[in-house]
């Protein structure tokens, strides 16, 4: 059970394709999103940013459920994505897998050697913050968070 925030993280690994973005003109009548994500806080531009989109507290929850996994480069200590999604709540998870092994590295007990983080910048205690703290709605065009890794 100790490492079911790091497996929680994890769910990251998985990959997917990121939806082009349409203009943000053409997406209110959809029930469409552009939803901008954008991620600082890393401590170097090596490996990639692996960023899960759920949107459900199952999801969240699981080892490998997602709505949408990206592996994102990291330029300039950010990481920026564009998403066109379906209104609806979500949450997001985020890791630097510096060292490219498409996992999070971890130290005794579990505790995570490369950074990471969630939507809202929530944090759990003694693991991953509660779905409720993570989450958030999409009823418009347009959507912007920010995430910073630590």
């Amino acid at each position: 059970m100790e490492h079911r925030w790091v497996v929680s993280v994890m769910a990251a690994v998985l990959i997917a394709t990121a939806a082009v973005a349409a203009p943000s003109s053409d997406l209110g009548d959809t029930g469409a999103c552009r939803l901008e994500i954008h991620v600082t806080g890393f401590g170097s531009d090596q490996g990639k940013a692996k960023i899960a989109l759920v949107n459900s507290r199952d999801s969240f929850e699981s080892e490998d459920a997602q709505f949408m996994g990206i592996n994102s480069p990291v330029i300039d200590g950010q990481a920026r994505l564009i998403l066109t999604v379906p209104w609806g709540e979500y949450a997001v998870k985020v890791f630097h897998d510096e060292n490219g092994n498409d996992q999070l590295d971890t130290r005794m007990f579990g505790i995570p050697k490369e950074l990471y983080g969630f939507s809202n910048n929530a944090r759990g205690t003694f693991g991953p913050p509660d779905y409720d703290d993570a989450r958030f709605l999409l009823d418009t065009a347009e959507h912007a968070i920010a995430i910073r890794v630590k």
